[in-house]
């Protein structure tokens, strides 16, 4: 089969509504760079701190130091996730079929692995802080078919996890910023012999910077960069 013959991808987007208790955090991170409790100094930082917004937590900055000698961000879970929320609603509506499910912060991706576990689905994270072991068991498992969702953080599992292409079905939870990392990770399901459509999936807060990054990586461009980032990219566009 040429690839125009091959069954397609199948895109769908799920707009999540920030809370008022989210939004708040936004605005002031957008219109201060700051909150009462972190400061921001660059643009990719800023980025990585709306993202834990939307993610469901308020960066908290503490007094212990890392290894760069700037202060450690700590994520506090605020009083409703609805990412989460509408994660165990997407993976309910699917049924019973096998689901990747990548996330490019740490957090989220096991506080989402614990979430379904505990909801009585079968589960394993890829991801390089775990137990290299249990990590290739979880692996297994999954490309046997025995486990239903499979938590991946793209950084360790985008590349070369070809395990992974009986699924059907991958969501981004939480996009990374690179191009490379969202084309290699959708085609962990979309390899081999294709007979059927694969679905991409991605769930993002509604008028924020996380949605406008993920459309452009779909598009395959990169709106993130270290020194030249537009804060434009940061405004809030509500419901529009």
């Amino acid at each position: 089969k040429t690839s125009t013959d091959l069954p397609p991808k199948i895109y769908k987007d799920y707009n999540i509504q920030l809370t008022s208790e989210q939004l708040k955090l936004y605005l002031q991170l957008q219109n201060q760079h700051c909150t009462d409790r972190i400061v921001v100094d660059n643009g990719l930082k800023l980025y990585l701190r709306f993202q834990d917004v939307c993610n469901g937590y308020e960066p908290v900055e503490t007094e212990e130091l890392n290894e760069n000698g700037q202060h450690k961000v700590t994520l506090v879970p605020l009083k409703e996730n609805p990412k989460l929320d509408m994660l165990e609603e997407v993976v309910e509506d699917i049924g019973n079929k096998q689901v990747v499910i990548w996330c490019s912060r740490t957090r989220l991706l096991y506080d989402a692995e614990k979430r379904m576990r505990e909801l009585g689905y079968t589960t394993a994270i890829y991801d390089g802080k775990i137990d290299k072991k249990l990590r290739e068991e979880g692996y297994k498992s999954f490309s046997e078919g025995k486990t239903q969702l499979m938590f991946i953080n793209q950084a360790s599992g985008a590349y070369g996890l070809d395990g992974l292409k009986e699924a059907d079905y991958a969501i981004y939870l939480c996009n990374s910023y690179s191009v490379e990392q969202r084309a290699q990770s959708e085609n962990r399901i979309y390899r081999g012999e294709i007979t059927r459509s694969k679905y991409i999936i991605d769930l993002t807060c509604k008028g924020t910077c996380e949605d406008r990054v993920t459309q452009a990586l779909k598009q395959g461009r990169e709106l993130l960069d270290m020194g030249t980032t537009d804060v434009e990219l940061f405004k809030y566009f509500g419901d529009k």
